[in-house]
């Protein structure tokens, strides 16, 4: 999420009397907020336009997203799928664990927190995300990525995740995909001592857990994003590189939003500037623009 500084520099405070528009014989300039034409009248200039008032001025002016100041001075902006102004105050305030602005979240049963915006479509009932992530799943298929037949799914909270991981979970993470293979080492001894050892599979066990209380469009396009990592994971099991795994689950994830009418959601991936997950993203919708899904699915084929 790209944060810059920006300065709104002073308005210009001009006055234009009426002797003077005849004189010049040009046209009587007007508000362009409300119309009110300027006999007479001070008034401020932004950007080539006219403004009769502070009222009409504020009106055109960057609002904070958080307290709803107007913002002449100094302000900050978080850059999602458009610019979200703040005021310095409000851009130091904590975050939201879904969408990462600041602003008056509310803090839920884990510690994390969670603006109004996403709480209002959040997944906080397990049946709905059990539900949801089944839809997604079906969805995902269709696309051609089949999930395995032994994958379970568990809408989880951060404290669940740390014990599973043995280790604090960034939250900046919003699911995981594992694939746990536990084996049987045998060793036997055979005819004139000969010693052969093998190998036997105990338990195969494939598992996606996902934050619950997002909002329901980022829940599902993390879901199929697990969905592609589990699909990779039994079609490309050799692939270890970072910048593949995660480029190719935001690609999946990417495909998933188009196909379900969220494509406008697909800026995140776009504007990443994470080298794993962004650039990642874009080098493999880059060989999939080129050369198609097959000549993607090639790729895969030699990657490593």
């Amino acid at each position: 999420m790209k944060r810059y500084w920006l300065i709104v520099f002073p308005v210009i405070l001009l006055l234009l009397s009426a002797a003077s528009v005849a004189a010049s014989g040009t046209s009587v300039k007007t508000c362009s907020v409300c119309g009110r034409k300027m006999i007479n009248r001070n008034y401020y200039t932004m950007d080539n336009k006219i403004f009769c008032s502070d009222r009409c001025l504020d009106s055109a002016m960057p609002h904070c997203r958080s307290c709803g100041r107007v913002l002449r001075g100094k302000y900050i902006t978080f850059q999602t799928d458009r610019a979200n102004f703040y005021c310095p105050e409000c851009a130091s305030l904590p975050r939201c664990f879904v969408c990462q602005l600041p602003g008056r979240t509310e803090v839920i049963y884990d510690g994390r927190r969670i603006c109004p915006d996403c709480r209002k479509n959040a997944v906080v009932d397990h049946d709905e995300a059990r539900r949801l992530f089944n839809e997604v799943k079906k969805k995902v298929a269709q696309l051609g990525f089949p999930a395995c037949p032994r994958l379970s799914f568990f809408p989880v909270g951060k404290r669940q995740l740390s014990r599973i991981l043995g280790t604090e979970f960034d939250t900046r993470e919003l699911g995981l995909y594992r694939h746990e293979v536990q084996k049987d080492i045998i060793s036997r001894v055979g005819f004139f001592g000969k010693k052969t050892v093998s190998e036997k599979i105990i338990s195969d066990r494939c598992a996606i857990y996902i934050y619950d209380w997002m909002d329901r469009a980022r829940f599902c396009e993390t879901a199929a994003h697990e969905l592609a990592h589990d699909w990779m994971e039994h079609h490309y099991p050799r692939i270890k590189s970072d910048w593949i795994r995660e480029g190719f689950a935001e690609y999946v994830a990417s495909l998933y939003n188009k196909a379900v009418g969220n494509g406008a959601a697909n800026w995140r991936m776009n504007a990443n500037t994470d080298t794993v997950y962004g650039g990642g993203y874009r080098k493999i919708k880059a060989i999939a623009d080129q050369k198609g899904m097959k000549g993607l699915l090639d790729f895969l084929k030699t990657a490593k």
